[in-house]
């Protein structure tokens, strides 16, 4: 009787233990720390970007952040605080930082005929 005891409380033990572990794995979600563009660039062609991405400023990081996808695959970022940028991320916020309507941005402005 009292082996059968020890037994079913160390299985016991072990299932707790193994549902604590189970409980503590879960999806996980990416929270930058810093950062992500120590340097920027003022300017970058706009017939060599393919897309972009936007991190807003928060704890991590005291700017918005803008990363350039060129043609040539290369990921580049792009000051938040220059005309470009400023233009970029004023476009964003208008499309209500849809996806799907990001290329808008993207696409040239004609000059205005007078």
């Amino acid at each position: 009787m009292e082996w059968t005891l020890k037994t079913l409380g160390f299985l016991l033990a072990v299932a707790l233990c193994l549902q604590l572990f189970h409980a503590q794995v879960g999806e996980s979600v990416y929270v930058p720390v810093r950062c992500l563009c120590p340097k920027t660039n003022a300017l970058v062609p706009e017939g060599f970007i393919t897309t972009f991405s936007i991190t807003e400023k928060g704890p991590h990081c005291k700017y918005d952040e803008i990363i350039l996808t060129l043609k040539n695959k290369a990921e580049v970022c792009l000051s938040s605080e220059e005309r470009q940028g400023k233009n970029l991320l004023s476009c964003w916020k208008r499309i209500n930082k849809d996806e799907s309507k990001k290329m808008l941005c993207l696409r040239r402005k004609k000059p205005h005929k007078k």
